[in-house]
């Protein structure tokens, strides 16, 4: 299976830590967001930065070929392409999302909307026990939020999904991260004037990966830059525009 790496110059990795941060899953016109980073996947997974978190990758995918993830709202939800009246920035039953990530997390936080008194959400953590959350159970029902203390393995599915009929989004998740792993990283520095793009493969590659950039998410055209299989870096020329960089599997 294919997997695509992402980085935006928009979010510079210097912020981040071993500490709990939140990871937004909603669209913010001021900064970019992990939601905006994997919308539009659908049951093939998409890898990419955790734009809140320096060092943490995330692969997210549906669970099913016409389910699509939306996070161009107010929440992340699933869009179903079968149903026309389909409530698409939320989960609805036979909707799911998966996501996993490149290290050790704790969930500390799960911040929902539109999550009802009378319905559930679920939270299935391969080779753990289902995690049912109430509406009745939340911390907060007007602000939608519970707190919990869920740990998750690297690159260990997490699954999402409600088994109810209302509509529930989902807007953030606090996550605490343990460090360890070695990944592919791309990062953004600048040194006396000159800025850079870098890789850090911690060594050779098993396969070729190829440096893309795209000026525009939304446009989702991807230009080539170059070919890699070893740790290296880019000169990138100063201008006012944004832009996004991704790796990609040659």
């Amino acid at each position: 299976m294919k997997k695509v790496c992402i980085v935006s110059l928009a979010a510079i990795w210097l912020a981040g830590g071993v500490g709990a941060e939140t990871v937004v899953f909603q669209t913010n016109s001021e900064f970019p967001t992990t939601g905006e980073f994997i919308e539009g996947a659908f049951d093939e997974a998409i890898t990419t930065n955790v734009a809140e978190i320096a060092g943490l990758l995330v692969s997210a995918r549906t669970g099913s070929t016409n389910h699509q993830i939306n996070a161009n709202g107010y929440s992340l939800g699933i869009n179903n392409k079968l149903t026309p009246v389909d409530a698409e920035e939320r989960f609805e039953a036979g909707e799911s999302l998966f996501l996993s990530f490149s290290k050790d997390v704790e969930i500390s936080k799960l911040d929902f909307r539109n999550f009802e008194l009378d319905e559930t959400f679920t939270l299935s953590v391969q080779g753990k026990a289902a995690v049912v959350i109430l509406g009745s159970s939340l911390d907060n029902l007007s602000q939608d939020y519970i707190w919990t203390n869920i740990s998750v393995g690297a690159h260990t599915d997490i699954e999402f999904y409600t088994t109810e009929d209302g509509e529930i989004g989902l807007d953030s998740m606090d996550l605490t991260v343990a460090e360890g792993t070695d990944e592919l990283i791309l990062s953004f520095g600048s040194s006396n004037g000159v800025s850079q793009i870098a890789v850090d493969l911690n060594g050779a590659a098993a396969t070729n990966y190829v440096l893309q950039r795209c000026d525009d998410l939304a446009s989702n055209d991807w230009k080539r830059v170059s070919t890699f299989w070893t740790d290296t870096n880019w000169v990138v020329e100063a201008t006012n525009n944004s832009g996004f960089y991704r790796a990609v599997v040659d």
